[in-house]
């Protein structure tokens, strides 16, 4: 009470100083002081809000305050991106009548809205987006008669949009997107008639779209996306024929695209995708010579596309799949030299594939994937120096692959399988400098592998698995230092297995299944340090498995039936351990008993009520069709238990003790052990099934930002679980995006926390290095301890990946011995090289400042020093200052996603 005395008391002698012209600056003074009160200022961005700093009294040189210079009176109050929080108290209605703009955007004021707004009659900008607010829009906003912008996006209002918005007539531009409203879209806001912007999507609106919108005659934006909007799209959008932009994707509309849109001359983007649109692509949307992107992807539309679409002269962007459209590909479409994607994959479509496609040499995404397309690729196809990601696979494609793909300095995946092409393989793929992925399986090539095909400097992915090859495999010793898979089944492959395999360190798998190989096993294969696959099946292999293929502890998968191998069976190891006898079949030399090995009876251990036996889980995991995944501890099955649950099964290459510990874990970011079955010699660990797949798969995917926020979250919230509420503390030492699973609401689970350390205690005589290499904190290679601070600069990293859209490791991208954190340090230091580091989100985009908090809890996570590094508990509360504000993805109205392949995980 003494202190609010002394504050009236202070006001007193300051409004005794004052002249008389700004008589009614103590109201004005009182709120201010009382709306720092109320709020947290990290950053001390009102530091000069004192009555007792130097220099003229009142608060007209105030940091954020701008005065009439006549009256004194306040007339802005713009308190924008100060990094401030706490509730705006309801003294902010004795500002002056005279004020005109209040913003207090990008910051994190939460609490209701304050009411009394109303008497601030003068306002022209009422700007609080992206901010916390909960509760109603305050009553009596349709009082603020002058009101020319109104932003209250971002947030978490909720109930209905007042309806008396639709009386600012001098509004101009309204932004109420991102928030929890309900209920219709008001039709009054069709009588906003000097509204140039509206954008109220990601919302959870009830009905239609109402047509009365169709009266903004002035409106250039529209964006009503991700609403819940259901019905047809109003004809009377094509009254709107100052519009820029339309944004209509993620909603349930149905019917047919109008007509009427033909009639939106100054168009720029249109996006109607993932709605339930049908029938055909509007001829009429081809005379919309402004548009620049057009996406119509996910929806039922069916039909040609129109040949004219071809010949729109600002088009860069065309995205149209997964739809039911049939004919061909514009016969023009790149002749305007701006297409920077194409993506018509997931439909019907047939002909050859336009050769003006990179006519600019703009290209970057060709996507034409699953259709019915047929003839000869384009050789200009492989001059397109913009190109780095081709999706050509299951068409019909014939002659021969375009020789110049290899030179394409920014190309980073091809897929050609499932086509026809024939001949040989480019020799220049071999020099490729940043090609990552090359599949060119099930193809009738009838021709060898070339001999230089393994140099490709960052190739991590070959597959040409039933490719009608023949002759040799390529020796292995000028290259393949980045490959970790190779698929070559199901060919006519001639000669041995290349001994110098082993420089293949990073190898994962290795199909050679069904050719005509001969000669004997490399023992050199058994000395990779990550090899989990091997299949040899199918050969004329002979003489014996090499013995050193007891020590390697990482074979998950070794199949060498049906060859001509001799003499005894590994007498320790995983190989006996854990294979069926099926992986040994077809020998006749082999001599040994797989049976013997006295694995004794399963033994189920249940941590929740289950219906079915150790013998139903073990049934499962006998071959390996039922396989989804691989990693360092072991194999993940799909398992479908005989009353139809469906369970993942994690096959461990030790015997597993002390599994109590990792069944007593229990949280909603945690991927939740059902139990465990084991005998003798193997464990199996049975999880719930996660639907989604893992980070990894949608990591370098589309994926928008609230998507990968709250991903991040859950991951944190799932650590810090096993770091301050686990007893004894569990640390992850694996975290990584393989390891971070996604049920079927895309919540992330994190999986295989603690199982590396419970097997190294199992098995005292065992190296295991504790993590994955581009994850590993940096004093490993000189303590070889791990311990919570490890966890957290693994989470740090990957972070970093989700933020980027990069890999942890990466040598086209960050040079030998470098990973994705040297880069990151390197790049923030430009404003450039930070857009890079943000996936490319630019310094105009709603959700830059989100990610960029992001980015700063990720680089303390990855210091070099362990001790700086944040507890998980800390970095939870850091995350949630990063929280979206806004619910608006710009993915969504851009880039297409590459189609995922089918989820596999826990």
């Amino acid at each position: 009470m003494a202190s609010s005395h002394s504050l009236v008391f202070l006001l007193l002698i300051i409004t005794a100083s004052i002249s008389s012209s700004a008589a009614s600056l103590p109201l004005q003074l009182l709120s201010l002081l009382s709306l720092k009160a109320s709020l947290t200022d990290p950053l001390s961005s009102l530091h000069d809000w004192r009555l007792d700093r130097p220099g003229p009294p009142g608060p007209c040189s105030w940091t954020g305050i701008t005065c009439d210079p006549t009256t004194g009176d306040v007339v802005s109050l713009d308190l924008s991106r100060k990094n401030l929080s706490g509730s705006i108290p309801a003294g902010i209605r004795l500002l002056h009548c005279n004020l005109e703009t209040l913003d207090i955007s990008h910051n994190n004021f939460n609490g209701s809205f304050p009411g009394g707004l109303s008497k601030l009659r003068s306002l022209t900008v009422l700007d609080a987006y992206s901010n916390s607010f909960v509760g109603s829009i305050p009553r009596g906003i349709g009082r603020l008669a002058f009101l020319e912008r109104l932003s209250l996006g971002g947030s978490f209002f909720d109930g209905e949009i007042p309806a008396e918005i639709g009386g600012l007539s001098r509004l101009s531009y309204l932004h109420l997107a991102g928030n929890l409203f309900r209920g219709p879209v008001p039709s009054r806001l069709g009588f906003l008639s000097r509204l140039e912007h509206l954008e109220i999507g990601y919302n959870e609106f009830s009905d239609s779209l109402p047509p009365e919108l169709g009266r903004l005659s002035r409106l250039r934006y529209l964006d009503v996306s991700s609403a819940n909007l259901s019905g047809g799209i109003p004809p009377e959008i094509g009254n709107l024929t100052w519009l820029e932009s339309l944004f209509l994707f993620k909603n349930r509309f149905s019917g047919e695209i109008p007509a009427r849109i033909s009639n939106l001359s100054s168009l720029k983007v249109l996006d109607l995708s993932d709605n339930h649109l049908a029938g055909p692509i509007p001829a009429g949307l081809a005379s919309l010579s402004e548009l620049t992107l057009l996406s119509l992807m996910n929806n039922n539309l069916s039909g040609p596309i129109p040949p004219s679409i071809g010949d729109l002269p600002n088009l860069e962007a065309l995205l149209l799949w997964d739809n039911s459209l049939t004919g061909p590909i514009p016969p023009r479409l790149g002749s305007n030299g701006k297409l920077e994607r194409l993506d018509v994959s997931s439909n019907s479509l047939s002909g050859p594939v336009p050769p003006s496609l990179c006519g600019g040499n703009r290209l970057v995404r060709l996507i034409l994937f699953s259709n019915r397309l047929d003839s000869y690729l384009p050789k200009a196809l492989a001059k397109c120096t913009s190109l780095w990601r081709i999706r050509i696979e299951g068409n019909r494609f014939t002659g021969p692959i375009p020789t110049g793909f290899g030179l394409l300095t920014n190309l980073t995946y091809v897929d050609l399988s499932r086509n026809n092409f024939s001949g040989p393989i480019p020799t220049d793929l071999g020099r490729s400098p940043r090609l990552e992925y090359l599949n060119i399986s099930e193809n009738p090539l009838n021709t060898t592998l070339t001999s230089n095909l393994w140099t490709a400097p960052s190739l991590q992915i070959f597959s040409a698995s039933h490719a009608d090859l023949k002759g040799p495999i390529p020796d292995f010793i000028k290259g393949c230092r980045s490959l970790y898979k190779i698929e070559l089944q199901g060919n006519s492959l001639e000669g041995s297995v290349p001994w110098d395999i082993g420089n293949c360190e990073k190898l994962l798998s290795l199909k050679l299944g069904s050719n005509r190989l001969t000669g004997i096993i490399p023992w050199e294969l058994s000395t990779l340090p990550s090899i989990t696959d091997v299949d040899l099946s199918m050969n004329g292999l002979s003489g014996t498995i090499p013995s050193s293929f007891d020590n390697c502890s990482t074979l998950e998968s070794f199949n060498v039936s049906h060859n001509r191998l001799v003499g005894p069976l590994p007498s320790s190891g995983p190989v006996l351990k854990f294979l069926h006898p099926s992986s040994f079949a077809g020998n006749d030399g082999l001599c040994g008993d797989l049976a013997a090995a006295a694995a004794g009876p399963w033994r189920l251990t249940a941590f929740q009520r289950l219906n079915f036996t150790g013998e139903d889980v073990a049934e499962c995991v006998s071959g390996s069709e039922a396989i989804v995944g691989m990693g360092s501890t072991g194999t993940v099955y799909r398992a479908e238990m005989p009353n139809g649950e469906i369970i993942a099964v994690k096959k461990l290459w030790s015997v597993l003790a002390e599994v109590e510990v990792l069944g007593n874990v229990r949280h909603r970011n945690i991927v939740r052990l059902l139990g465990c079955c084991s005998n003798n010699e193997t464990t199996l660990l049975l999880y719930e099934y996660m639907p989604n797949g893992s980070l990894d798969e949608l990591l370098h995917g589309k994926s928008d930002w609230r998507t990968k926020y709250n991903i991040a979250m859950g991951v944190a919230q799932g650590i810090c679980y096993l770091h301050h509420d686990c007893h004894p503390v569990i640390v992850h030492r694996d975290l990584k995006p393989s390891n971070i699973l996604l049920d079927a609401e895309m919540e992330a689970r994190v999986a295989d926390f603690g199982v590396a350390k419970l097997i190294q205690a199992s098995d005292e005589t065992m190296s295991v290095i504790a993590g994955s290499y581009g994850y590993i904190a940096p004093e490993y290679a000189y303590t070889l301890q791990v311990d919570e601070k490890s966890d957290i600069y693994s989470y740090g990293v990957v972070l970093m990946e989700m933020l980027s859209g990069k890999r942890s490791v990466d040598t086209a991208e960050f040079g030998e011995g470098n990973s994705i954190v040297d880069w990151v340090r390197v790049r923030v230091r430009s404003r450039e090289g930070l857009t890079e580091v943000l996936g490319g989100c630019d310094e105009a985009s709603p959700v830059r400042e989100e990610m960029m908090l992001m980015l700063r809890v990720a680089l303390l996570c990855t210091s070099s020093n362990p001790s700086t590094r944040p507890a998980m508990r800390d970095v939870v509360s850091m995350l949630r200052e990063a929280m979206p504000k806004n619910k608006l993805v710009s993915e969504a109205a851009g880039a297409a996603a590459a189609a995922a392949s089918p989820a596999k995980g826990f």
